[in-house]
């Protein structure tokens, strides 16, 4: 075996050096945490201006079962939101964000699928699981990429964020079931779009390959399973409207 020359050696050292991949930037992080939260804000109140067209469409009245839609996303999220922060500290922020990620995209799609009311209606819990844990961590990741002294206007960012959230939904919802159908409100464009900005801007960062290489593949396969369950829920209306019609 030849041996190894130290030159050689060095160069390869430096050249790994050079390669060594930086952190994010702190605005970068902002807005990629930004994306999440105000997804999450904006489907706690979009759904809101809907519910008499999603009482028609099922077939009930405006009440107590209806309401269940807009309830189940809330609950969920004010009930996991300590113990998921307390989770994060144990297996990471990041892994569990991504997680969130996920689990929001899938819950988001499902919404626009639903078949049903109680569907929609678990699909809306499973979409406050995601909510849940994009919250909870936002803060741990926002207080982690700035230093102490930017802190407080990182969270007052993310809590204008949430403001903004919350007030465009109304708006938007009205907006979107006037022109086209409540069914894009459940979350079947808003949810899969805004959690492909942000996943992909995440999976992205060079700081941590080995995560991201983990995460990569399953997400990418959520997306085609949203793709694909919005589009089978898009058609599925379509031809009940034509059965009606006739």
């Amino acid at each position: 075996m030849p041996p190894r020359l130290p030159g050689l050696q060095t160069t390869a050292g430096a050249d790994v050096a050079l390669r060594a991949p930086s952190p994010p930037s702190k605005w970068t992080v902002l807005v990629i945490v930004g994306i999440g939260v105000f997804m999450c804000t904006l489907d706690s109140s979009i759904v809101n201006v809907s519910l008499p067209a999603i009482a028609r469409h099922f077939g009930g009245p405006v009440g107590a079962a209806v309401e269940w839609v807009i309830i189940a996303y809330l609950v969920v999220i004010a009930a996991l939101l300590l113990t998921i922060g307390r989770l994060s500290d144990r297996v990471g922020h990041r892994a569990l964000w991504l997680a969130g990620l996920v689990v929001f995209t899938i819950g988001s799609a499902l919404c626009g699928a639903a078949p049903a009311l109680g569907f929609l209606i678990g699909a809306r819990v499973l979409q406050g699981v995601g909510g849940a844990l994009l919250m909870a961590i936002s803060p741990a990741m926002l207080t982690s990429a700035f230093p102490p002294e930017e802190r407080g206007r990182a969270l007052g960012l993310n809590a204008t964020i949430v403001a903004l959230g919350v007030s465009a939904g109304p708006t938007l919802g009205g907006v979107i079931t006037e022109l086209a159908s409540w069914r894009w409100i459940a979350g079947a464009v808003f949810g899969t779009l805004g959690a492909a900005d942000a996943g992909r801007a995440l999976l992205q960062r060079p700081g941590d390959p080995a995560l991201a290489a983990t995460f990569v593949h399953g997400y990418r396969a959520a997306l085609l399973v949203c793709a694909g369950i919005a589009a089978l829920g898009i058609v599925t209306s379509l031809l009940r409207g034509s059965e009606h019609r006739r």
